[in-house]
């Protein structure tokens, strides 16, 4: 998956590499409010943990001028060979997780809303429905 422009990068099994298209997005504006809460966070966490974390500083004028559309490690493959993507809400929800499913083609093919309080954590042979309900807190 490619995070600036929300695409996926295909490597079939003999090394090919394609692209597919765009997909398409919300994207989210990060105001320089939400930008300067989000470095005082990161910076606040690197102090606490300065005596196992390397010193670090980051500048709200260093991050991007967008949101992620999507959360990081969260791409996983079905049996199929579609990708779901855990995608990043844009507005505060009460919701549970939202997925993108994305075909071998590069064409999203279903956008999946979970109840809150479930995860993906598996799949079954030739399913998009198959998931497993993981209680908040509850171990993988």
């Amino acid at each position: 998956m490619r995070g600036n422009d929300y695409h996926v990068d295909w490597i079939d099994s003999d090394g090919r590499r394609t692209m597919s298209p765009k997909l398409t997005y919300d994207w989210h504006r990060l105001t320089d409010a939400e930008k300067t809460r989000l470095v005082d966070s990161v910076n606040a966490y690197y102090q606490a943990h300065a005596n196992r974390s390397p010193t670090v500083s980051l500048a709200a004028e260093s991050l991007p001028d967008y949101g992620p559309a999507f959360v990081p490690s969260s791409v996983v493959a079905d049996a199929d060979g579609d990708v779901w993507v855990e995608l990043v809400p844009t507005r505060p929800t009460d919701d549970g997780k939202e997925y993108d499913v994305i075909d071998r083609a590069g064409k999203l093919v279903a956008r999946v809303q979970l109840k809150v309080g479930f995860d993906v954590v598996g799949f079954g042979p030739a399913s998009r429905t198959s998931r497993h309900a993981r209680q908040p807190g509850a171990s993988s």
